[in-house]
Formats: structure tokens, C-alpha cells, sequence
């Protein structure tokens, strides 16, 4: 029996994908942005992880089962696999895999160290410009944090929040792409600063 496909109807697993496919689109511009030709990633949310490369594979084993993929593998010579197939790096899987490696880094990550002016320089384009260009594209921002949690008095390293990192993605990737063409999420000539 063939199977009938009607035009404008999709599935809520596509649906699901080219959403983590949005989401994913903004984390890797975030971070591509940001390290530009630095070695230094983007300050951390959450108190990263480290293990040696020995058992970081598991670690990224166990996250993954945990985000709700029970068929994620790994194996020290073939990588990540799925039901014995390289595992997806699109769509709801690719996104928690991504998820995984963000919390979970390899042990030689290094994190950019934000202090003061450069701080300053983030919230005030962040507040000045960045939320509101989101919000003409029609991308709702939400928990917002407050100057002094944005500084280091709440989670994560300071300045680790971006308005981009909570505000509702568009539903796909291409309005998504134009949300991030027409509010960059760094001012322009931003450079990542050295860790300590």
C-alpha cells in the first residue's frame, strides 16, 4: 500500500528537528561569533564538567541516554553511534549531543574570563540594541537576568547569558538564520578576551 503525502502537512517529528535544528543554528553562531580566530570559547552557564579523553566518550554516553536516547553508543574507535550507525548530529538528537559536549567539555577547553569594561560593553548592547532588534523580528526574550547575576552573582561564569541563549527561536531554520543576520548577537568587532 503507498502512502499518501499532502502538501503543508509534516510530521511532529520533522516539526521537532528543524526546531532543535534552530536552536542548534543560534548556539553554534554563539559560539562561532564569539571565538572568531580565538582559542577561548564563550563564558560557560552551567559549571562545566571535565574528564579525561579516556572517559569523556562515556560521559557523552551517559548524557545522552539521560536526554532521552537510549540507542546512543560509543566506542573509542568508531565515535558516537546510534543502533550501529554514526549517530545524527541534526535535528532532536543533534541538539542534545550538542547539549552533551556544551556541559560536558573535552578537558582542554578554555573559557573566556569577562571583567569589568568588557562586561559593561556586553550589557549595554545587549540591553541598547540586541533585545530590542529581537524583538521588532518579532523573538520574544524571556529570564532576563539582572545586571549583577549577568556579572557573576547568579549561575554560570560571568557574562554567559545572551539574550539569543532565551529567547523563543523562530520555528525554522531559515527565519531563524535571518533573526541572527539582522541581530547579530555580539557588537561588531567583537573580540573573545583571553582566559586567566
Amino acid at each position: 500500500m503507498g502512502v499518501l503525502a499532502l502538501a503543508g502537512c509534516s510530521d511532529a517529528g520533522s516539526d521537532a528537528d528543524e526546531r532543535a535544528d534552530a536552536r542548534r543554528l543560534v548556539l553554534e553562531t554563539l559560539d562561532d561569533a564569539w571565538r572568531g580566530d580565538s582559542p577561548f570559547d564563550r563564558p560557560a552557564g552551567l559549571e562545566p564538567q571535565f574528564f579525561l579523553p579516556s572517559g569523556w566518550g562515556y560521559k557523552i554516553q551517559e548524557c545522552m541516554i539521560a536526554a532521552g536516547h537510549p540507542d546512543f553508543g560509543y566506542d573509542p574507535e568508531n565515535g558516537f553511534r546510534s543502533d550501529g550507525r554514526p549517530a545524527r548530529t541534526d535535528g532532536v538528537p543533534g541538539l542534545a549531543l550538542y547539549a552533551c559536549i556544551d556541559r560536558l567539555p573535552t578537558y582542554d577547553t578554555r573559557y573566556s574570563a569577562l571583567r569589568g569594561s568588557q562586561l559593561n560593553d556586553l550589557w549595554e548592547y545587549y540591553e541598547e540594541f540586541l533585545v530590542p532588534c529581537l524583538t521588532l523580528q518579532g523573538i520574544t526574550v524571556t529570564d532576563v537576568p539582572d545586571r549583577a547575576a549577568f556579572a557573576g552573582e547568579g549561575p554560570g561564569m560571568p557574562g554567559a547569558w545572551n539574550p539569543w541563549l532565551t529567547a523563543e527561536i523562530p520555528a525554522t531554520v531559515a527565519a531563524t538564520r535571518a533573526g541572527l543576520a539582522a541581530c547579530a548577537p555580539y557588537p561588531t568587532g567583537w573580540e573573545a578576551p583571553a582566559a586567566d
